[in-house]
């Protein structure tokens, strides 16, 4: 999947109101590519990236493959319904397992780090 930014086509000059200012608008705030630098990065999405990547392609960056974080974190979340228990994980759940493990961690690196020091 390719994700652009802002290019220079017609989908931003049709259709809105005040074209200039929009126009203005844009290129000040996320700046305005050439349709040829999205046309790059389709081009290195289908030659150097891997299938189910999704690949940003932003004015004056280079070409970024955004992380699919969603399988790990499923797993942890799951890890946690787990542990507490419950049908639903519920959000308030997810932060208190996440305080706790953050404790945990803070506590074992606390002792870890008393033997170096």
């Amino acid at each position: 999947c390719i994700c652009p930014s802002f290019a220079d086509t017609n989908i931003i000059k049709e259709g809105i109101e005040n074209v200039a200012e929009a126009r203005e608008t844009i290129i000040n705030r996320f700046g305005l590519m050439k349709p040829e630098y999205v046309a790059e990065g389709f081009y290195s999405l289908i030659t150097e990236c891997g299938n189910g990547d999704a690949l940003i392609v932003a004015k004056d960056t280079n070409f970024i493959i955004y992380p699919d974080f969603s399988m790990p974190l499923i797993l942890f979340l799951a890890t946690g319904a787990k542990i507490f228990g419950s049908r639903v994980f519920k959000p308030w759940q997810q932060a208190l397992y996440l305080f706790i493990i953050f404790i945990c961690l803070h506590l074992a690196f606390s002792f870890l780090l008393s033997f170096i020091f």
